[in-house]
């Protein structure tokens, strides 16, 4: 709601907002589905698409879904379009390929082992 309320102080032209696939699914105490109330927020004044995606498609190196809400203030008169995906399957972009060697960098600035060793047991699952 906070990012709502940037949008409506600042009435930009247009917006991307990212969050996780469980924001479609996510009820308010009253049981109102949120994606709902967030949609109801920008219908006055922004065309509006959402959009489930993988970050990989995009060249992220991380398999992951996300929401995307993509709009456009209406008195510019454009619809926004769902992107297409950058990157097919067979070359998305796995995070060992941009991870460092531990040596070659701070320590400061690596992954710890547990953070590793989580990305390893996913990649076996």
């Amino acid at each position: 709601m906070e990012y709502i309320k940037y949008l409506n102080y600042f009435k930009p032209k247009a917006f991307i907002m990212e969050n996780v696939i469980g924001i479609l699914s996510m009820r308010t105490k009253s049981n109102e589905k949120v994606i709902d109330i967030i949609l109801n927020k920008f219908e006055n004044n922004y065309n509006c698409v959402i959009c489930k995606l993988y970050a990989s498609d995009f060249y992220v190196p991380q398999n992951r879904r996300r929401v995307i809400i993509i709009g456009i203030r209406k008195d510019l008169n454009i619809i926004p379009k769902k992107p297409n995906p950058l990157v097919s399957i067979d070359k998305r972009v796995p995070v060992s390929n941009v991870l460092l060697p531990q040596d070659k960098i701070d320590d400061k600035y690596y992954l710890s082992k547990k953070a590793i060793d989580g990305i390893i047991r996913k990649k076996i699952v």
